[in-house]
């Protein structure tokens, strides 16, 4: 049997795209963030490990009282390296060959009073999303010992490195020729963060110690880092900012800093835009010697630690409004032992809160709910025997947020009789590939019949396609049937119908039926709504006579009953019959002569032809009959 195929729709181009906007995710939440921060490096020898549940303490090779930062595989939560801002361990807890001597944390030197220089959040470590394995190092350096004497004019430096963990046998190393690259020589405060941005980037956001302004420094996908940062001035009459922490809500749309210098008490807030790096709206709260700020999970509130009290305050900023927010204040706890500085830090929904001495940690576990309800719990998470915690945790690991998911859905018939392959719209080397059947790789090969849905999700982290297949497979089958002298087809009805006679159409013969004019090999091309087409198999016609055609015999008496049939088939006609079945690729079955029954019970199931002639071999009538 002869088919012809027809494809409506192609599925690399001028198909149906709709595009729609998926709600991006708090940061804090995507997959690649939990894991990159599942072990956490920070204090004397101290450390944490998520990747059991429960936190879990451990013992590092850190050593300083703030600014740490560590990171771990995002697939797997294996820890790859932390740091100081000074030094950078591998997972192995030993100095990279090519790890000291970096410019974070005063570089390890002190002040003339003795006093070793070192700053609240002075490390950050990006990822290099277009670098598999490439990590940007950034370090705050405290520049007090050589500058101003005042304590509110005292400032830092910003510095990065790349650490490559290709390096070292895998265990990772600074990249030579990419160490302490100078980018930031002002008079910076203490604070940084990076904050996921809305174009597959990062920002890393600081604030200026010797006037009121926040610096983003942009960061693109495959780790190039502007020089020139974008420039927020605020509306503050303080100066000499120095002793402060950043903190970002999880959908970055609001920022905190709680300041420590002797001028300001205050924290201010500010409105964030993760597409400009660009802080706008800044209000103050009030608020003596602030030490740390967390927002909960769901953005509605703010907590603040005073520096010295042990006190733990929480604020509702549900409502961005300065005076709705100062009213909101309540003290929640006095985390003790009292006369020490909280600091916070969120992972999943829980806030942890650490001292600046002892080996135990204490949490928020609530942190959503409001006043005394958000369950602040003292003294519930031991740390690795022998360590101590400090006056502030690691800071956090963040990934590029995904762009909006880009849906593709494509429709498509096919005829049946052949194969295809269907590909993804956007494909590229760099994707990886999840079809729904378990299959990876960019296209897939399809030869089921029938109506079948196929989705793909690919992308590389940061743009993500699922394209979505529905594959109608239409089976279009005819054989010619015969009554008398008039053909037909089996399968329809059909849109269209052409006759032919030894290869050449018959002009107007377009019916369902066709009456013989002639002797010959007949064949039919049907074609179904969706401009599926099949080609009957040649029925030869050689006992055509005029006058058994004209004549007025009982052919149309004869009845064939049941069909379809399971055992007995009857036949009943006015004359006698020869009785012919064959199998429907034409293998004959049984032949037998003035009958009026077959037995078929020993048939296998499938479709056969039963064709009736008479006497002198002239064909009266052909039936497409069923075995069940």
């Amino acid at each position: 049997m002869q088919l012809k195929h027809l494809f409506f729709a192609l599925l690399l181009a001028f198909c149906c795209h709709t595009l729609i906007h998926a709600q991006q995710p708090y940061y804090n939440q995507h997959p690649d963030f939990l894991k990159a921060n599942s072990v956490w490096a920070f204090g004397e020898k101290t450390g944490l490990d998520f990747n059991t549940g429960s936190p879990v303490g451990i013992q590092t090779s850190i050593t300083g009282n703030e600014g740490f930062a560590s990171v771990c595989d995002e697939k797997t939560g294996k820890l790859l390296f932390y740091s100081n801002g000074n030094k950078c361990w591998n997972a192995g807890h030993q100095v990279m060959p090519n790890g000291s001597g970096l410019l974070g944390n005063g570089g390890g030197q002190a002040n003339p009073s003795g006093t070793r220089l070192t700053t609240t959040q002075g490390t950050c470590i990006v990822p290099i999303v277009d670098s598999p394995g490439k990590y940007l190092l950034f370090s705050l350096n405290d520049k007090s010992y050589n500058n101003a004497t005042q304590l509110g004019l005292y400032g830092t430096g910003l510095y990065y490195s790349i650490v490559d963990m290709s390096l070292d046998n895998g265990n990772g190393d600074i990249d030579t020729t990419r160490k302490n690259i100078l980018l930031d020589n002002d008079t910076l405060s203490e604070a940084m963060i990076a904050i996921p941005g809305d174009n597959c980037d990062i920002w890393i956001l600081l604030y200026v110690a010797n006037h009121p302004q926040f610096k983003a420094y942009h960061i693109t996908r495959n780790g190039v880092v502007d020089t020139v940062p974008v420039v927020s001035n605020t509306v503050s009459a303080y100066q000499g900012y120095r002793y402060s922490c950043l903190t970002v809500s999880p959908d970055r749309t609001k920022i905190a800093l709680a300041d420590y210098s002797l001028a300001a008490n205050v924290v201010t807030l500010g409105e964030f835009d993760a597409g400009s790096g660009i802080v706008t709206n800044i209000i103050e709260i009030p608020f003596n010697k602030a030490r740390s700020a967390c927002f909960s999970p769901d953005n509605s509130k703010l907590y603040v630690s005073r520096s010295g009290t042990g006190m733990v305050y929480q604020y509702d900023v549900s409502i961005y409004d300065s005076a709705l927010i100062q009213t909101s204040e309540i003290n929640i706890a006095t985390v003790t032992p009292s006369g020490r500085s909280p600091v916070f830090k969120l992972y999943r929904d829980t806030i942890y809160i650490s001292l600046l001495t002892g080996n135990v940690l204490h949490r928020i576990n609530q942190p959503n709910l409001s006043g005394t309800a958000c369950d602040l719990e003292q003294n519930v998470i031991p740390l690795f025997s022998g360590t101590a915690s400090t006056a502030a945790f690691n800071s956090e690991v963040v990934f590029p947020l995904p762009m909006d998911t880009v849906f593709n859905t494509m429709d498509t018939l096919m005829c049946s009789g052949g194969d295809i392959d269907i590909r993804v719209v956007h494909a590229d080397p760099k994707y990886s590939y999840s079809w729904n059947t378990g299959d990876t790789a960019p296209q897939l090969h399809i030869s089921d019949q029938g109506q079948h849905t196929y989705w793909v999700n690919y992308g590389d982290g940061c743009y993500n396609y699922v394209d979505s297949f529905r594959i109608d497979i239409f089976d279009v089958f005819t054989t010619i049937t015969i009554n008398k002298f008039q053909l037909g087809t089996t399968g329809g009805p059909f849109a269209s119908y052409q006759w032919l006679l030894d290869g050449v159409i018959l002009h107007g013969a377009t019916d369902s039926t066709y009456t013989i004019q002639a002797n010959g090999d007949y064949q039919v091309i049907v074609t179904n709504e969706f401009g599926c087409t099949d080609t009957s198999d040649i029925y030869p016609v050689t006992n055509y006579d005029v006058s058994v055609a004209d004549a007025d015999t009982p052919i149309s008496q004869i009845q064939i009953y049941p069909n379809p049939a399971t055992g007995i088939i009857h036949i009943n006609s006015p004359v006698a019959v020869y009785i012919h079945i064959s199998s429907i690729e034409g293998r004959d079955v049984l032949s037998t002569e003035h009958v009026k029954v077959i037995d078929v019970s020993n048939f296998p199931q499938g479709i056969y032809l039963l064709r009736i002639t008479d006497s002198k071999d002239r064909l009266l009538k052909v039936e497409k009959i069923v075995k069940q």
